[in-house]
């Protein structure tokens, strides 16, 4: 119980401090740009650290860090309209990948219980922020955001039952369908009608 806690703690500061952060800049980016993750280590200290760097030429405010706290320096569904301002999910999904692969090695421990006590804590809103905040089925219908949920349950992170994006794919692909049959049996009508 004493250790769940503390996870739960180290995952409120892992979304407040690295996770809207970097989703945050992620929103943000020039159409054509991306982010890239990397991970380093402090020769001196032993210390490792992971950031994000958004495009070649980001700023200092287009940048974060987590270091493990051990180290103790931590400090769809919707208008075309707007689907259209939303940048792609493709532009954050290899980055959260990376730092869900850092949090395993290196905040869990390689600890399976820890790693699910943080995807319990931070996968319900991030699944929530990705599918309100970015377009997740426009460029490929939705293939990335399920490959990359079905990723994070094989690595532990999320359980079986966790389904938000995947739900999310199936209602969009869902109402584009039944937009479409709408438009064609509105074209249908309208051909019929012009013959008469």
């Amino acid at each position: 119980a004493l250790r769940d806690r503390r996870v739960e703690q180290l995952a409120e500061e892992l979304r407040r401090a690295v996770l809207w952060p970097l989703l945050e800049a992620a929103r943000r980016l020039l159409p054509g740009r991306g982010l890239e993750a990397k991970a380093c280590v402090d020769r001196a200290t032993g210390a490792v650290a992971w950031t994000w760097v958004a495009g070649k030429d980001s700023g200092p405010d287009m940048e974060n860090e987590i270091v493990p706290q051990a180290n103790a320096r931590v400090d769809c569904i919707g208008s075309d309209q707007k689907a259209k301002q939303r940048p792609p999910v493709q532009v954050v999904l290899p980055v959260l990948e990376s730092l869900f692969e850092f949090a395993y090695e290196h905040l869990a421990g390689r600890c399976g219980g820890v790693y699910a006590v943080l995807g319990k804590r931070l996968w319900p809103q991030l699944a929530s922020h990705l599918t309100q905040h970015f377009d997740t089925c426009e460029s490929d219908g939705g293939a990335a955001v399920e490959h990359f949920e079905q990723a994070m349950h094989a690595r532990g992170l999320i359980g079986a039952k966790e389904k938000a994006l995947s739900r999310h794919v199936h209602d969009r692909r869902h109402a584009f369908g039944e937009q479409r049959r709408a438009s064609l049996l509105a074209e249908v009508r309208a051909w019929l009608l012009q013959d008469d």
